[in-house]
């Protein structure tokens, strides 16, 4: 697997928790933190599958459009 491979992928797992977040924000009002971390968990559990050496740095795009850096690999 490339890197280039690695922000593909992210960048679909991204876009369809994005859409599950804004379906599920829609009716939870203030739970929707809580309901955030079930679909973070799912990218977290996607992410710790691949090889970290393929990665050197991770950034979390939260729907706001705000970056978290994830984690840093060496």
């Amino acid at each position: 697997m490339h890197k280039k491979d690695v922000t593909i992928h992210l960048f679909i797992r991204e876009n369809s928790i994005k859409r599950y977040y804004n379906a599920r924000k829609k009716k939870a009002g203030t739970r929707n933190k809580i309901i955030y971390l079930v679909p973070l968990c799912l990218a977290a559990a996607t992410i710790s599958s691949w090889r970290v050496s393929m990665i050197s740095s991770l950034w979390w795009v939260t729907p706001d459009g705000s970056k978290t850096k994830v984690g840093f690999f060496q």
